[in-house]
């Protein structure tokens, strides 16, 4: 076949395993072994039900999609993928490989992000992949922050992630300042947070170069989360401030009387 078409405001719903995307517009252009799509979209959609809670809204988006077919597979490409959010913006390269019989898609993918306000957080967390305690510790934690000069590389099959048997591999760090964490339920949040976020796989940690938790003020903290599936939240931290405001911590928390 061949097909030379521009595409307005298209919208493919999600069925079973793949997800949905809406405001989609774009000029599709190839035959039935290699083609384009230049996508220039604005305010477009991506709903994954079994991934994620609610579907991601961009701003607008633009990327020159090429696709060819590898044997039996389809295979999409982009070396420029330009998104911009509300609450971040971010720029990609990545290769999708579609193969046939039920197999899982596999992903190359790595992306730049410029900005991101980390209340973001909540909204893209895969919430088909982490169990409820968990998911509501992250939820709840990341109240505002700015991130900034970040990286995200994947690489794996969709299907297998966060790839706890090392199927592929999931990196993410990022700057962060200016950031509210609630880390416990009753105790103070840390305020005014600066350092460094990364996600390997299926784990998170964090470094906190400065904080401040009701009137004292910490450095060298450090958080880790080993699994999504783990209830365990180890943090370790030091800091600085008078009597009466540590008092005032302890008593206003959990291990207060």
């Amino acid at each position: 076949f061949a097909v030379s078409v521009d595409v307005a405001d298209l919208a493919v719903r999600p069925v079973g395993r793949w997800p949905g995307i809406a405001g989609i517009t774009a000029r599709v252009s190839g035959t039935e072994q290699h083609g384009r799509i230049a996508l220039r979209a604005a305010a477009p959609s991506f709903e994954w039900p079994r991934l994620f809670r609610a579907p991601i809204v961009a701003t607008r988006a633009t990327a020159d999609v090429d696709w060819h077919r590898d044997g039996s597979d389809w295979v999409l490409s982009s070396q420029d993928v330009q998104l911009v959010h509300p609450q971040a913006v971010a720029s990609a390269s990545a290769t999708l490989r579609l193969p046939l019989r039920g197999r899982s898609p596999v992903l190359d993918a790595k992306v730049g992000v410029e900005r991101l306000d980390v209340a973001l957080v909540r909204g893209v967390l895969p919430v088909g992949r982490m169990q409820p305690r968990s998911l509501a510790w992250l939820e709840a934690a990341f109240r505002q922050g700015t991130a900034s000069d970040g990286v995200l590389i994947y690489h794996g099959p969709v299907r297998k992630f966060p790839f706890r048997a090392g199927e592929g591999e999931f990196k993410a760090r990022a700057n962060v300042r200016d950031v509210t964490l609630s880390f416990l339920d009753g105790f103070a949040p840390l305020t005014g947070a600066m350092g460094t976020v990364e996600f390997q796989n299926a784990s998170i940690t964090a470094a906190v170069t400065a904080g401040d938790v009701g009137g004292l003020r910490l450095r060298r903290i450090y958080f880790a989360l080993d699994d999504y599936k783990s209830a365990t939240l180890d943090i370790y931290g030091e800091g600085s401030g008078d009597v009466a405001s540590a008092l005032r911590v302890l008593q206003d928390s959990p291990l207060g009387p």
